[in-house]
């Protein structure tokens, strides 16, 4: 069986305006490939992006391929895969998928109707498939995907190995052992509702990278909700349990392989009281999150971190203690006794250390740490006065002699007083 084929040159030359067509018309191939599938859709093209717009049903699925860049509305409809219930038909290879996008190929679900009832499904003889095959880049607005539960499949429903990129839609994992969506390339999922729908199944899988901005997860049976190998970043969204079946963890971080998984929690609402399985030697990083009375998050956050009042995991607050004694110390030193260079740094220390902000977290504690090393090194940088250096407040030696000099010196003058009378007398007799 062919599938739907775009050829965009063909197409743009043919559909300068809205048309409707059927699907051989479409793909420009021999009709009677197609004659069994009579479905009609709206066909416009512009700026290289081709819209299909369902007008009802169909099973002639879809594939984009590369270089192609579409939009399919399934404007209230279903779209399936071609299967009559012939091996040859139905589940051999990823050509029989209801929705096949190549490498270099970007397509977009959107679902313009009233009800928002479009769904991507396989048909009911479908085996050992998934519902799209994604290589290339698939941005999902809307729409419900899912397996048929009584298809002998296996398979998890969407398979992501390129980009995907999910704004809204529902998606529910209707296979034991499988995924509505399993990811090993990159996952961002904004917003939709994902859930368990079976036991023994997951809503997401991920074996890549994948980012959780929004949406709604439910764990309506016994396995994760979410089942994370390798990378994952959780931001926002409501994740919870229901349903009487016991569960068991909400989500699952646990490697597959040599890589070591990494899971980290940076915000969202969580309802459960097994939150996470985690192994040894895997990551688990809770840096924020809403979580209920019941939950065991305390084991799972760090030293930075603690439940609020209201469930929230925050960041504590930094602690000043250290720092404020090293303040202390710092302005009780006498610095007349030490030079004045180690006095500037000294100083210098001081001021930093009181510009440091005073609502600092946990997070930002090295900050208080540095300010604090810098205050005890200027402290321990101190050098004292030298004793031989002294202050002048008195005049030179030769200006101002010493008391013992001044007696010398007048004893001196005094016999040399004696000295002189005592030659004057001898000359005075001589003369007589």
């Amino acid at each position: 069986m062919k599938k739907l084929k775009l050829f965009l040159t063909s197409i743009i030359a043919m559909f300068v305006a809205v048309v409707g067509v059927h699907a051989a018309g479409i793909t420009g191939g021999d009709a009677s490939d197609w004659h069994e599938r009579d479905w009609e859709s709206i066909v416009t093209s512009d700026n290289d992006v081709v819209t299909i717009k369902l007008t009802h049903d169909s099973n002639a699925g879809l594939q984009v391929k590369a270089g192609e860049k579409v939009v399919l509305d399934l404007n209230g409809n279903t779209l399936t895969n071609w299967c009559d219930g012939q091996a040859d038909h139905c589940g051999l290879n990823n050509y029989e998928v209801a929705i096949d996008i190549a490498e270099d190929a970007e397509l977009t679900i959107i679902d313009t109707s009233s009800n928002h009832a479009g769904k991507v499904t396989l048909a009911d003889d479908t085996n050992r498939m998934s519902t799209i095959v994604n290589n290339g880049k698939l941005t999902i607005e809307a729409g419900e995907y899912l397996i048929n539960a009584e298809a002998d499949n296996g398979l998890s429903t969407i398979y992501n190995y390129g980009e995907m990129i999910v704004n809204g839609g529902t998606f529910k994992s209707l296979k034991e052992g499988a995924a509505a969506i399993h990811n090993d390339g990159t996952l961002t999922i904004n917003d939709g509702d994902f859930s368990t729908g079976i036991a023994k199944s997951w809503a997401v899988s991920n074996n890549g990278s994948a980012t959780v901005n929004g949406g709604t997860f439910t764990q309506n049976y016994d396995y994760s909700v979410l089942v994370n190998t390798k990378e994952m970043t959780i931001t926002d969204g409501e994740f919870k349990t229901a349903g009487e079946d016991e569960h068991n963890s909400l989500i699952t971080n646990q490697k597959q392989g040599d890589n070591n998984a990494e899971l980290t929690i940076k915000g969202g609402d969580f309802d459960a009281e097994l939150l996470f399985y985690n192994q040894g030697e895997d990551e688990l990083n809770v840096l924020g999150g809403n979580y209920s009375e019941d939950s065991n998050i305390a084991t799972y956050i760090d030293n930075n971190h603690e439940v609020d009042e209201n469930g929230n995991v925050v960041l504590k607050d930094a602690d000043y203690s250290e720092l404020e004694k090293a303040l202390k110390d710092a302005k009780a030193v006498d610095k007349t006794k030490y030079t004045e260079e180690t006095v500037k740094a000294l100083e210098t220390a001081i001021k930093n250390a009181e510009a440091v902000q005073k609502d600092l977290k946990a997070d930002e504690q090295d900050k208080i740490d540095q300010a604090v090393k810098e205050l005890n090194d200027a402290i321990k940088g101190l050098k004292e006065v030298s004793a031989s250096v002294t202050t002048q407040t008195t005049k030179p030696e030769e200006e101002n002699p010493k008391t013992g000099d001044n007696i010398l010196m007048y004893l001196g003058l005094g016999l040399a007083s004696v000295a002189v009378a005592a030659l004057s007398v001898k000359k005075l007799r001589k003369s007589n």
